[in-house]
């Protein structure tokens, strides 16, 4: 399984593209396109597109949070992360996972050579690439014996 990882490209697990906007959008209108598209981030970028920055799911908590009672009318730029670590297409999950876990975050954005957002991976992208593929170590019904609990658990 881990030679797997370590070896498939994003590029083969990923088909949904980024949500990108503007930085000058607003927070309701980023709201309202990952709820629509099913997404827990969006790509900020700048008037040439390449990425600016990332706003989630936990930038919306931060605001809602911030004491700001007009939020969710201001401009992505004052609340999304600038300068997000980003992936090429091409680089594998191993390695997007990595990134992932220093950094600490579960969205991460694949960029093409002129940094121009074209893929959006999360953490669960990647679970579901797992699960899928490798179903015999996740699923176990009926249990193999040798998976078989042999103790109770708890105290």
């Amino acid at each position: 399984m881990l030679r797997e990882l370590a070896t498939t490209p994003i590029s083969e697990i990923l088909t949904k593209p980024c949500i990108t906007l503007p930085a000058s959008a607003t927070v309701f209108h980023a709201i309202t396109a990952m709820k629509t598209n099913r997404q827990g981030a969006v790509v900020t970028v700048d008037t040439t597109g390449k990425t600016a920055g990332m706003f989630t799911e936990r930038d919306v908590l931060l605001a809602s949070r911030s004491g700001d009672r007009e939020w969710s009318s201001r401009p992505l730029h004052y609340f999304h992360t600038v300068s997000p670590v980003t992936i090429r297409s091409s680089e594998t999950v191993a390695s997007a996972l990595a990134k992932m876990q220093d950094g600490r975050f579960r969205h991460i954005t694949a960029v093409d050579s002129d940094d121009i957002p074209i893929l959006m991976l999360s953490i669960r992208d990647i679970l579901t690439h797992v699960a899928e593929k490798f179903q015999q170590e996740f699923v176990n019904l009926p249990p193999e014996p040798r998976l078989e609990a042999r103790s109770l658990w708890g105290g």
